[in-house]
């Protein structure tokens, strides 16, 4: 493995250890009036402002933080204006999830401890809906609603007068989502008419349904959910879990399944994957068509792709379509270094990684730095080119999960020649990874945030993975056997898409995002 990918695998991803640590119980009393909510507001608010200014990366990048720095103060400013308006505990908790999702980073977000209560919805209008192909549809209705409820697969036009992106926008977006993402619509679709005591995004009251007799017009009635309504369930069903489990299959005649459910399986599991691979190698590199099915991958190692990829292209094949030339940029800290000092001393750090990352740290602040760069000038690139070993079509199948560790996969993989997305969106992430835990003043909750950058990573800020025209499955992403007979009909992998030598696959960018939008009145 080249020592630049090794390097990179441990600053990215091995601090993120502290956040299975042990829980506290020491916790204080939460407050009983306004005041003391307004003030545990205003307390959990600075400290994350402070810990993001003074330890985040993206402080000092080069690039890659643009619209981190223009919201840190920015949404600070504006979150402290709302304090006067919380009206108890779960106001409390909006105003502080709406500033850390400002940031629009999988990598920032705040914790509760685990045994604090969460949101659960306090009100509903007897309508769930769910988000399919572009829309919001109703997916189940309670039988108390009768017939004043909207039929079921009924589209939602406007709200109170605003249109459907618009109250997304002002429900959903930041408190819950990224609804600049697909997947922020998707999660949140079943959340967009609920009441759980936002009070800074209020419930709509009257709204347009798209229904086989024309628009109508329903008004909404909120009643507190009973057990009858069976509500778990029905907002469980908007957003199924796929669960494909890790293996590979040959469903089809040239067809080879790969089952890859996450980047952090048991290594048990793992290993019986390698084995099974490696002992159909020859017919998986000869087949017409071989499917990763990455659906339900949240990420985890990102070594678990690498190795994956140098099985079957051959790690000669696969490094030489790596980008070259990785800078991880590192925010060296008292509290950076505190964290990897802990890991060293629970030894949950090999030795030679400690070597590498910790006293540097210790002499960068030494020396007054606020970063530490490494930089490997290595290229994996020479006037050979290693011979293709995989025969057919690569398609890497998706879902809204796919972050993290799961991208970096795809970053690996798209580039080599007749690979192609299919599925769904994936997810989005950032140039910043390796996260730390703090716990906030309240220690009510916690603040994740990441503490360095790969500030060279082809992918940019929040790009997800979009299949292209034909690629796109349109149906029950956890249906296999649906998906199974879809994927053979594929078209020829575009001789555009991806990189035919080295460089970085093509991602479609998003568009500009507008800025945080004020709450709705």
């Amino acid at each position: 493995m080249p020592l630049h990918r090794l390097v990179l695998f441990f600053l990215m991803v091995v601090i993120c250890l502290p956040a299975i640590a042990g829980v506290r119980s020491d916790y204080p009393p939460k407050p009983t009036t306004v005041q003391g909510w307004r003030k545990a507001a205003a307390e959990d608010l600075a400290a994350i402002h402070t810990l993001l200014k003074e330890n985040h990366p993206a402080m000092v990048v080069d690039k890659g933080g643009e619209s981190f720095k223009a919201w840190i103060d920015k949404g600070y400013e504006q979150a402290k204006r709302q304090i006067p308006d919380i009206r108890g505990e779960w106001d409390y908790y909006f105003l502080i999830t709406h500033y850390v999702g400002g940031f629009r980073d999988a990598h920032i977000g705040i914790n509760r401890h685990s045994d604090l209560p969460e949101p659960e919805i306090q009100r509903w209008p007897g309508i769930v809906l769910a988000y399919a192909n572009g829309r919001y549809v109703v997916h189940s209705t309670a039988p108390w609603l009768a017939d004043r409820a909207p039929p079921l697969g009924a589209e939602l036009v406007t709200c109170d007068g605003h249109s459907v992106d618009a109250l997304a926008r002002a429900r959903l977006d930041l408190y819950w989502e990224n609804m600049d993402l697909e997947r922020g619509a998707y999660q949140g679709a079943w959340q967009l008419l609920m009441d759980v005591g936002n009070g800074f995004a209020p419930q709509p009251r009257t709204c347009l349904f798209r229904t086989p007799a024309g628009i109508r017009s329903y008004p909404l009635e909120y009643r507190k959910p009973v057990t009858e309504d069976d509500l778990s369930n029905r907002v469980s069903a908007t957003a199924p879990a796929t669960s494909s489990p890790l293996g590979v299959t040959n469903p089809l005649p040239g067809v080879w399944w790969i089952a890859l459910p996450s980047m952090r399986p048991a290594k048990a599991d793992w290993d019986a994957l390698i084995t099974d691979v490696e002992s159909h190698l020859a017919d998986i590199r000869a087949a017409h068509q071989v499917v990763i099915d990455l659906r339900g991958n949240l990420g985890g190692n990102d070594m678990i792709p690498f190795h994956l990829a140098s099985l079957l292209w051959g790690r000669d094949f696969l490094l030489s379509h790596e980008h070259k030339t990785p800078r991880v940029i590192y925010r060296a800290t008292p509290l950076i270094i505190r964290k990897y000092k802990k890991l060293e001393e629970k030894s949950l750090l090999l030795d030679s990684t400690i070597a590498r990352i910790t006293p540097p740290l210790q002499r960068a602040l030494n020396e007054g730095k606020s970063k530490l760069i490494f930089n490997s000038s290595q290229s994996n690139l020479d006037d050979t080119r290693p011979d293709n070993r995989m025969n057919g079509q690569v398609v890497l199948l998706t879902d809204h999960n796919c972050v993290s560790a799961c991208l970096d996969g795809m970053d690996m993989m798209l580039p080599l020649p007749n690979t192609v997305q299919a599925g769904w969106e994936t997810w989005a992430d950032t140039i910043f990874g390796a996260v730390i835990h703090k716990s906030l003043p309240s220690r009510r909750w916690s603040l994740y945030f990441s503490v360095n950058a790969a500030v060279d990573r082809c992918r940019g800020n929040n790009i997800p993975y979009r299949p292209l025209p034909g690629f796109r499955f349109s149906g029950d992403i956890t249906d296999t056997a649906a998906i199974q007979a879809w994927v053979q009909h594929l078209p020829a992998t575009p001789a555009d898409w991806g990189a035919t030598g080295p460089g970085c696959p093509r991602s479609q960018p998003q568009p500009v995002h507008p800025p945080p939008m004020a709450i709705m009145d």
